[in-house]
């Protein structure tokens, strides 16, 4: 297994902990560029959440959090494709995903550099582990030890 796979394994294996730092993220208001999500939410939409809303980011109004029941947030999945994390929701609410995004723009379905920084601090031990054991393995096979 090379590098790029291994990093690829254990950022499947986190996956539920990257996807909290991003949910925490969006939740925030935040987009992957540090920006404030925009455009606001509508004053009709802000009853609604008044109303509906679970949790703290379901009911915040200050903000746009993409949080109304949790429900599109609990979706989110990791994917990952030339060698960058891409977020997005599953098949089940994708559809909505694609109207998130068209409005909010697709910065909404990544991470800021702090919260990148965060997850690599999280996946680097695991991955330093392995690349060690490979480079032992080459240490020996190269010397015959």
């Amino acid at each position: 297994m090379n590098l790029v796979e291994r990093f690829q394994k254990i950022v499947k294996r986190n996956e539920n902990r990257i996807i909290e730092i991003h949910s925490k993220q969006l939740g925030q208001g935040k987009d992957s560029d540090n920006k404030t999500i925009t455009p606001p939410y509508s004053d009709s939409y802000k009853k609604v959440k008044k109303k509906k809303g679970l949790g703290s980011y379901g009911k915040a109004i200050n903000r746009v959090t993409l949080f109304l029941t949790g429900e599109y947030h609990s979706s989110y999945k990791i994917t990952l494709s030339n060698n960058k994390i891409e977020f997005g929701p599953d098949s089940t609410n994708a559809d909505l995903g694609q109207v998130l995004v068209n409005r909010y723009g697709e910065e909404i379905e990544g991470l800021t550099e702090k919260n990148e920084e965060i997850t690599i601090i999280q996946v680097l031990p695991e991955l330093q582990r392995g690349a060690k054991k490979d480079l032992s393995i080459l240490f020996n096979a190269v010397f015959d030890i």
